[in-house]
């Protein structure tokens, strides 16, 4: 299970993706997923975090284990 966020941009590259995986290898499957499905699409673009601190409002300890929570809160940056 991947999740994904996407979200329209004003530029030729007109997508932007960022997904949660689990290797490397399961990036490649999900670019070879992408070109079958979607053949005129085209990736003009990729970053790899190889090592990320918080996942999903979860503080992680080296081994990538959660220490912690830290609420999100995705309506914040709408209000006003």
């Amino acid at each position: 299970m991947t999740r994904a966020s996407a979200r329209p941009i004003a530029s030729s590259a007109n997508l932007g993706l960022l997904v949660g995986l689990r290797s490397r290898r399961h990036l490649d499957e999900l670019l070879i997923r992408i070109a079958h499905d979607h053949p005129d699409a085209k990736v003009v673009d990729r970053k790899l975090v190889l090592r990320t601190s918080k996942v999903h409002g979860r503080i992680l300890d080296d081994e990538g284990r959660s220490t912690r929570v830290v609420p999100v809160d995705p309506w914040a940056a709408l209000q006003v």
